[in-house]
C-alpha cells in the first residue's frame, strides 16, 4: 500500500495544497476518528447491542489502514508542517 501511495504522488495528480487533496486529508482524517467507534462499542452499554463485534473489528481494521494511507497519499511523503 505504501508502494501505490508513492506511485499515486509520483503521477503528481495534485498536490498537497490543492482542493481534492485537502478533501482526501478530511476524510482520511474522519476515518482515523471513526476508528474510536469500536472501543465505544465494546464498552458504552446502550452501544453493546449494535451489531456483532467481529464486523465492528472488521471495520476498526479497514479504518485504521485506509484512514492513514488516505493521509499519506494527501502529504505526498513531504513533512513540511507539524500537524
Amino acid at each position: 500500500m505504501v508502494a501505490a501511495a508513492w506511485y499515486i504522488t509520483e503521477l503528481k495528480l495534485f498536490k498537497p495544497s490543492d482542493d481534492l487533496s485537502y478533501w482526501i486529508a478530511v476524510v482520511g482524517g474522519s476515518m482515523m476518528l471513526a476508528l474510536f467507534s469500536y472501543p465505544l462499542r465494546k464498552h458504552v452499554r446502550f452501544m453493546q447491542g449494535l451489531g456483532k463485534v467481529k464486523w465492528w473489528f472488521w471495520f476498526h481494521m479497514s479504518l485504521g489502514i485506509t484512514g492513514p494511507w488516505l493521509i499519506l497519499v494527501h502529504s505526498g511523503f513531504d513533512v513540511r508542517s507539524l500537524n
